[in-house]
């Protein structure tokens, strides 16, 4: 007997979180070593900045190409497993070393496998309702952060390795690579045969009942998924044969569109625009102020590797917390609540380090407590400011188009995480100059967010509102204003 529905969508999510999860131990595996294995390799720390940069660069070009190839053929676990297999041929390099532009080769590589995340999140999408998605979406930076926090643990034991295996050497430099390898080798079996196409699964099952309804032993996500209802019975659809079709729909900001979107025209609608804004300025100010925060501890609180390492496992701890909040205050407020709410958060430690920080004076005891406090604050804001976007984003695209949506989206986000490094090493020199950009971007967003407050809504929220009931007789004797309902028209 095969597995049920049920069970197949659940072995999905697993998959895709060991995926997220992967991604924050490579992370965090990787980093602390690439500049010492660098510099052995006559690296210097431009080419250290190259290289970080190198990730992000190839995976914000492969994002859009692998979220147009799901949207046409709806394989996401093809692509999952064919995105893998960059990864490991990347670790594998990084594992061989030999020359500091082998490593650079190895990190574009192995971030073209990183372009897959828009294909989960476009699957994500058309596999949840609604309501359930921002919960869903919070699993996969919870596990993310997960992988961060215990990724440098898996430098430990490397550490005091030496050894060879043929003619490879393997040491704490290149031991990360070939750790990576194996798990990565592991997760493409575990996709191989626990990732299932969950939308194409539900559309198969739907036409074995005949009656366009899914069954309901084995289906448990509700009634509605992606904002729309299921494909109507044989007998509704009978009946709304009967009434004229529709060739348009009603936005959310008030105008008409057509239903099938052009992507160009789709990207340039207002309330995409505004998201995607808050996914740059969310990346650029979170990179630009995580590669210059051991700049700012080293001036004011004078912490060396052990504190810094211990600060960002703190951080980390308290991110998993947050990630973790999402998932119950999703289901209490709109995401657009949230974008704005936590915007508003996270902008207040940016305001208030451009105030303190540039002339504050040295000394960990004047210092610490003011500089924890601001950054359990921001700390605790970012989940909500990164799922609110992501789920937000994925309410206000086309669902025909969820791919290839997403996967701008991680462009635009890969912009931002380059940009961010490079603008952080102005924090050395023009510190309040430097803040004062990320505060003025803060504000940018919510005036935009403010601005465009009708239009931040799921576009199946309208439409529901909108949509007109048709009636199986209409009688063509009753006068047309008679009983009419004026409250429809806002007028009491």
């Amino acid at each position: 007997m095969g597995l049920s529905f049920k069970v197949k969508k659940r072995l999905t999510r697993c998959a895709q979180f060991a995926f997220f999860l992967l991604s924050g131990i490579e992370y965090a595996c990787v980093l602390p070593t690439l500049n010492l294995y660098l510099s052995q390799l006559d690296g210097d720390a431009t080419f250290f900045g190259i290289v970080m940069s190198a990730y992000s660069l190839t995976g914000m070009l492969a994002a859009p190409l692998y979220g147009l190839v799901q949207d046409r053929f709806r394989r996401t676990q093809l692509i999952i497993l064919f995105s893998i297999l960059w990864p490991i041929g990347g670790s594998f390099l990084y594992f061989y070393g030999g020359s500091k532009y082998v490593l650079l080769g190895s990190r574009l590589i192995s971030g073209v496998g990183a372009g897959a995340f828009g294909a989960i999140y476009a699957d994500i999408s058309r596999s949840t309702t609604e309501k359930e998605r921002a919960a869903v979406m919070s699993g996969t930076g919870l596990f993310r952060q997960i992988g961060i926090l215990f990724g440098p643990a898996v430098n430990i034991p490397l550490n005091s390795c030496d050894f060879y295996i043929g003619p490879l050497h393997v040491n704490k430099f290149s031991g990360p690579g070939l750790i990576m390898f194996i798990l990565f080798t592991i997760l493409e079996i575990v996709t191989l045969f626990c990732y299932y196409d969950v939308p194409r699964l539900r559309e198969e099952m739907e036409a074995r009942n005949g009656d366009g309804k899914p069954d309901p032993v084995e289906d448990d996500a509700g009634t509605r998924l992606n904002g729309h209802d299921r494909s109507p019975s044989p007998k509704d659809r009978g009946r709304a044969g009967d009434a004229p079709k529709s060739t348009e729909a009603v936005s959310i900001c008030g105008c008409e569109e057509p239903k099938q979107l052009k992507r160009l025209d789709a990207l340039l609608r207002e309330e995409v625009v505004v998201v995607l804004t808050a996914s740059f300025v969310f990346f650029f100010n979170q990179y630009c102020l995580e590669t210059g925060l051991t700049v700012m501890t080293r001036r004011l609180l004078q912490f060396g590797g052990v504190e810094n390492s211990i600060m960002f496992t703190l951080a980390a701890a308290l991110l998993i917390i947050s990630f973790l909040s999402v998932n119950f205050v999703s289901k209490i407020i709109s995401d657009r609540v949230m974008l704005i709410t936590s915007s508003i958060v996270e902008s207040l430690p940016f305001i208030l380090l451009m105030v303190f920080y540039p002339n504050a004076v040295p000394g960990r005891d004047k210092n610490l407590w003011w500089f924890a406090s601001l950054s359990v604050v921001l700390m605790a804001a970012l989940p909500y400011v990164y799922i609110s976007t992501v789920a937000l984003f994925s309410k206000v695209t086309p669902v025909a188009t969820q791919g290839f949506m997403q996967g701008i989206r991680q462009a635009v986000t890969g912009v931002g995480t380059i940009m961010g490094p490079l603008w952080a090493g102005t924090l050395e020199h023009w510190p309040f100059e430097a803040l004062a950009v990320m505060v003025a971007f803060y504000f940018l967003l919510l005036i935009m967010i403010t601005l465009s407050w009708k239009c931040l809504k799921p576009h199946s929220d309208t439409a529901a509102a909108r949509r007109v009931p048709v009636s199986d007789e209409i009688d063509e004797t009753k006068p047309l204003l008679t009983e009419t309902d004026f409250s429809d028209y806002g007028v009491s």
